[in-house]
């Protein structure tokens, strides 16, 4: 019984994690100053952000997931990266991201 309940909770943690995956757009990692691009294309201009964002504080951890939501890109910051920096990357995707054209205002087609 238990090994039922066990191989139950396994399949749907995998379940959820493949979803999760196949939500997503691009995702960010900021790993002390560096800031890398773990899978996709995020917005040029989000990445000059985020790289001038560690280059200022210094030492910033956490990702950053673009994940598809309603014809949208809905923006995720990891709660490892302070309250008022992901404030200010919200901020700025809205702002900058959201409204340009050179960025993914929606979904891009091959995403739809």
């Amino acid at each position: 019984m238990s090994s039922l309940v066990f191989l139950t909770a396994l399949s749907l943690f995998v379940l959820l994690y493949l979803l999760r995956r196949q939500q997503e757009v691009f995702r960010i990692r900021l790993q002390s100053t560096q800031v890398k691009v773990i899978s996709g294309q995020p917005c040029p201009k989000l990445l000059q952000f985020c790289k001038q964002l560690t280059l200022e504080v210094g030492s910033v951890n956490g990702s950053i997931r673009g994940l598809k939501k309603n014809n949208r890109i809905e923006l995720i910051c990891s709660h490892s990266i302070p309250i008022a920096y992901r404030q200010d990357i919200y901020l700025f995707w809205q702002q900058h991201c959201q409204t340009d054209k050179s960025c993914p205002n929606g979904l891009p087609s091959l995403l739809k």
